[in-house]
């Protein structure tokens, strides 16, 4: 390869995981090559990480001794994957006799209190008879964070961390393709009068409206459900697995839980109105569902708002 294309693609990947440079890089990864058979170890780029090969008393460590070593640093959490299985010996020998020469994989540690996530990779070869494999760990912290914010960006509302609407569409749909079988409702819930608050109280009293509004439907109708911000004043849920009757009195609790905020000395009370659809009593296509308990919300509102109704076949003829 080119050496300038091979210093830009170097740039390249150490920008993409957010260092500064591939020298930044290079200063906080592990790099070692270890004779799996003779159980020795030693690094191959910074010195100064030759500390890892000594013990206290600078005598050199022995392959498993570094690689424990290194897992003592990195605590896997409770249910997490553990990096032990990536250094044992036996497997890699495994991986070898059956061909794989290279072998990569990630985990997340808490190292100095702090949890991190690591990137391991291991290229396999023979050498003098001995099979050898050359490690190489880095960190990709800031790029996984970084990654999973964007993702959690481009799936929940920011303002009251619900599921946007692209992304409750899509969860409340694949739930439906996936338990065909099970009961459930879908749920559309209005803040009545919304545009009042943002035109009399200003669009930051809307936002703590909303904010509250979302809270108490996390805490009322969260549990094996799915929540979401269809933008607006309007939320949806899919309560899963429940029948009519446990719909209703889930709803009935939500729609009856105290809805009032204070902001600098004041209260401002608002009201919901809500409707909801049963699967598969009324339907079992999500967005035919989703329109009636629409009609149902507009029922209520038409009634005088700050009510449940269930849609009604007969709303259906309009």
């Amino acid at each position: 390869m080119n050496e300038d294309i091979y210093e830009l693609v170097c740039m390249s990947f150490a920008h993409h995981l957010g260092y500064l440079s591939f020298d930044d890089f290079l200063e906080k990864v592990i790099c070692f090559e270890a004779n799996l058979e003779t159980d020795s170890a030693q690094f191959l780029l910074n010195d100064g990480q030759n500390s890892y090969l000594k013990d206290k008393n600078d005598t050199p460590l022995l392959y498993s001794q570094l690689t424990e070593k290194l897992l003592s640093a990195w605590q896997a959490q409770d249910g997490e994957k553990s990096a032990t299985a990536f250094f044992d010996i036996a497997t890699l020998k495994a991986a070898n006799a059956n061909g794989k020469k290279f072998l990569y994989g990630d985990f997340s540690c808490i190292e100095n209190g702090v949890r991190l996530h690591k990137q391991l990779s291991c290229k396999l070869c023979q050498k003098d008879g001995n099979l050898h494999g050359t490690f190489f760990v880095f960190d990709t912290t800031e790029h996984t964070v970084r990654t999973a914010s964007l993702n959690r960006r481009a799936e929940y509302d920011l303002l009251t961390e619900l599921y946007n609407r692209n992304a409750a569409d899509f969860y409340i749909q694949e739930y439906f393709n996936s338990w065909p079988e099970e009961e459930a409702a879908i749920v559309l819930i209005d803040v009545d009068n919304f545009r009042n608050f943002n035109d009399r109280f200003g669009h930051h009293i809307g936002d703590i409206i909303m904010k509250d509004a979302a809270k108490n439907l996390m805490n009322h109708l969260g549990n094996n459900s799915i929540l979401g911000r269809n933008g607006g004043d309007e939320f949806i849920a899919l309560l899963k697995d429940r029948n009519a009757h446990e719909v209703l009195d889930e709803i009935k609790r939500f729609s009856e839980c105290c809805k009032a905020v204070e902001h600098e000395g004041k209260t401002y009370k608002y009201t919901l109105s809500i409707g909801y659809a049963l699967y598969p009593e009324h339907g079992i296509v999500y967005h035919d569902l989703a329109k009636k308990a629409n009609q149902a919300v507009l029922s209520v509102k038409s009634a005088g708002k700050n009510n449940v109704q269930q849609f009604k076949e007969r709303e259906n003829d309009e």
